[in-house]
């Protein structure tokens, strides 16, 4: 339009698969000062102009999908979503899908089959090998014909240069969501097929032109995290640098693994430093020295267990410090350590961040078996798991890199699992067990995880901040005698002991 004059507008309803669309705009203008405005709008709201956050100038190649839930058509059947209307479409520049939360959450926490359709042009002639990397079954049709199939170790197909229709279907089961799909061209490397090889069915459509999608569940979010008040705060004139791991005993004394120190400190019930041992140790495994502590644990019989990081001992101590056992070298690249409490038999667990497994020990510190959560190539498997913590009942649960919290079984197989925003600073996230709840403590973010196993349930705590609730870099956690959840606020130098007012609703 000219300044001045009223806006001419064209308008045209389309229905947009979500994701990324091309965009053309030309036209003829009246005049220099005269202008030209994208305007756009969803449902019953009134057009505003395209705004600059939503425009990308780019390869904006990829495939279109589609997505039905509760089916259970075989992946390689000529229609495998059995004739029902998809949830979802939406449109992906490459399948390389690895966000647990936002993978699932456009179509609802359920089982489902993906689709991704269009045309793959092939750079040259000659052999391609096509993989997945994927947490359910994934197919692969290329030209009509099965080159992949249920994720059976890849496949090959001799391609002509040009294009080539295109067809890549995945199952997701339930748990954590993730796909990739990889392409090995002749005389090139192992590589997510790219964008730029990749066109779409179709993306957008005439308002009628294909049915409207059904509405299916959300995924249940986390409210924002709130603020509750400590019931105390120890250890502030302790001196504490780099603290990691925490255990508090039936007496109520705290143990703090004070690494920038290297020591470990005792507490009395009023935080006041009752006790201290330990010396600086750079190489090699000694009776009573530190390195880098990971974790604490406290034991049934009231001994402290802690497991060295950056050597893999295992020490046990009495509670003034007297060293008991040592194991050394056991689990260099350890995150974190827990014993069995309640009618069980005090079993030890450490997370082998290194070796991606659970080790459980006797009580005497002799291994009896790895953990992995499932075989080698299964969505369960373990993926360098930070923590380990065992409920009352024997129940085991994990906090590993897949951005998730696992409960194993006996065997160690994942049976039940949980996405979450993972920690990662002064050795990452940290687990605990405390009435009735799993407690993820989660350093990059400032906050408390607390999940709800029976229900799937998660409530956020705290936020960054040196007053009394906030936190700088929560690390390690404990359950104390008095059935208070200690935390230690690692760069706030710092424990804060709550009540049961975390759960409140």
């Amino acid at each position: 339009r000219t300044p001045g004059e009223p806006a001419q507008r064209r308008q045209i309803t389309l229905v947009l698969a979500k994701g990324m669309h091309d965009v053309n705009l030309s036209g003829t203008l009246a005049s220099a000062g005269a202008s030209v405005e994208l305007l756009w709008a969803g449902g019953t709201n009134s057009p505003i102009p395209i705004a600059s956050n939503y425009l990308y100038n780019g390869p904006t190649g990829g495939l279109s999908g589609s997505i039905v839930s509760n089916v259970l058509a075989p992946l390689t059947d000529p229609d495998p979503f059995a004739g029902q209307v998809p949830n979802v479409r939406r449109s992906d520049p490459f399948l390389g899908v690895r966000d647990t939360g936002a993978s699932t959450s456009s179509f609802g926490q359920i089982p489902f089959i993906a689709r991704w359709e269009g045309t793959l042009y092939a750079p040259a002639d000659g052999p391609y090998r096509f993989e997945f990397l994927s947490s359910g079954q994934s197919a692969l049709l290329i030209d009509g014909k099965v080159v992949v199939d249920q994720n059976a170790g890849g496949g090959q197909a001799t391609l002509a240069q040009g294009p080539h229709s295109v067809d890549v279907r995945y199952a997701w089961p339930g748990g954590r969501g993730y796909l990739e799909w990889f392409w090995t061209p002749p005389g090139g490397p192992r590589t997510l097929v790219p964008t730029t090889v990749l066109r779409p069915a179709a993306r957008s459509w005439a308002r009628g032109d294909v049915p409207d999608p059904l509405i299916t569940p959300r995924v249940s979010v986390p409210s924002p995290a709130v603020k509750v008040l400590p019931g105390i705060v120890l250890g502030t004139d302790a001196g504490l640098i780099q603290a990691r791991g925490i255990g508090v005993d039936a007496e109520g004394r705290v143990f703090i693994g004070d690494n920038g120190n290297h020591r470990l400190v005792v507490l009395n019930r009023e935080g006041k430093v009752t006790t201290q041992w330990g010396s600086p140790i750079s190489n090699g495994s000694a009776p009573g020295k530190i390195n880098l502590l990971g974790d604490i644990a406290v034991a049934p019989n009231g001994h402290i267990l802690t497991i060295d990081s950056a050597n893999g001992d295992l020490q046990e101590y009495t509670a003034d410090g007297k060293v008991v056992h040592t194991v050394p070298g056991l689990a260099a690249g350890s995150g974190g350590i827990a014993v069995e409490g309640g009618v069980k038999t005090g079993r030890i667990y450490i997370a082998h961040t290194a070796t991606s497994s659970i080790l459980r020990l006797t009580p005497e510190g002799v291994v009896e078996k790895e953990l992995f959560g499932g075989e080698q190539g299964t969505p369960g498997r373990l993926e360098q798991p930070i923590d380990v913590a065992v409920a009352p009942d024997g129940a085991v649960y994990v906090v590993d890199m897949h951005s998730r919290i696992v409960q194993l079984d006996g065997d160690g197989d994942v049976v039940h699992e949980w996405p979450v925003e993972v920690g990662f600073k002064l050795g990452g996230s940290h687990l605990t067990f405390w009435q009735g709840h799993v407690v993820m403590s989660d350093p990059d973010r400032n906050r408390l995880v607390i999940l709800d196993p029976a229900t799937g349930a998660v409530r956020l705590i705290g936020h960054a901040g040196v007053e009394a609730g906030e936190f700088n870099t929560p690390v390690g956690l404990a359950v104390g005698p008095d059935d208070k959840l200690y935390v230690m606020d690692s760069q706030n130098g710092r424990v804060q002991v709550f009540g049961s007012e975390l759960l409140a609703k």
